[in-house]
């Protein structure tokens, strides 16, 4: 595989650089960009953040996802492989997910309304989400209960903020997803923004604080975070989509 450094920042710790050749480069990708940035963290640490841009070609849909796939996993791998020499510690992870659906509705079936729309599409997956403190401003706490068959039984999240002016929503997981022994903590960002034809753009950052060594434990919680993610975004998705009147 050939890069070319396009900027190496020394002072605010930035690197970006193109991929020329490999990496299914002049097949399926027309060209890809990486951009890494490490910023300071809690405790003394440092947060990891990297966003690879591809401009993809052709209709292989299957070997884009692969090859995108494929790129995210050598980054984990290496980023592991760092951190188990302790210079790393905290893991933050992106996902962009785009829609069809205007960003004021689907910010309020999507994060407003959750705790009613996801057991109603989803009653596989969710047995209840309920607040037991508060209504869902911020400092609220609610607890989502799971069907039988899932691994995760019941999860409680904080709320730290909701702006529905800016279509804003941040909360914590303070129980459940191997808290307290895998993570010291998870802070979730969310913001949904104007996206191309009058759809939306939902773009999450989670936060992890990892704790002991699992390494394996450790990344397969954050790629079901991410794979139920968009198991969750497709649902209230095609519900809007068959609802047309709701949260209008």
């Amino acid at each position: 595989m050939k890069h070319k450094v396009e900027e190496l920042d020394e002072e605010n710790l930035v690197y970006k650089f193109s991929i020329l050749e490999g990496a299914n480069m002049g097949i399926d990708f027309e060209s890809a960009s990486v951009v890494k940035k490490v910023e300071a963290g809690p405790d003394g640490g440092c947060i990891f953040k990297f966003i690879n841009t591809y401009t993809t070609k052709g209709d292989n849909e299957s070997a884009i996802r692969e090859g995108i796939k494929k790129g995210k996993e050598s980054v984990a791998g290496f980023f592991q492989a760092v951190r188990k020499k302790r210079i790393m510690g905290v893991i933050v992870d992106e996902q962009v997910l785009t829609c069809s659906i205007p960003p004021a509705r689907f910010f309020k079936a999507f994060f407003v309304d959750s705790h009613n729309l996801m057991p109603k599409i989803l009653p596989t997956v969710f047995k209840s989400i309920e607040y037991t403190e508060g209504i869902g401003g911020p400092g609220s706490i609610r607890v989502l209960s799971f069907h039988e068959g899932n691994e995760v039984k019941t999860m409680k999240h904080k709320i730290e903020e909701i702006d529905e002016a800016n279509l804003v929503y941040k909360f914590s997981i303070i129980e459940g997803a191997n808290m307290g022994v895998d993570f010291e903590s998870v802070k979730c960002v969310n913001k949904v923004e104007a996206g191309p034809d009058g759809g939306c753009v939902l773009k999450s950052t989670v936060t992890y604080n990892t704790k002991g060594d699992n390494e394996n434990v450790i990344q397969e919680s954050i790629k079901k975070a991410k794979e139920g993610l968009v198991g969750f975004f497709q649902a209230v998705v095609g519900h809007l989509h068959s609802n047309p009147d709701a949260y209008n």
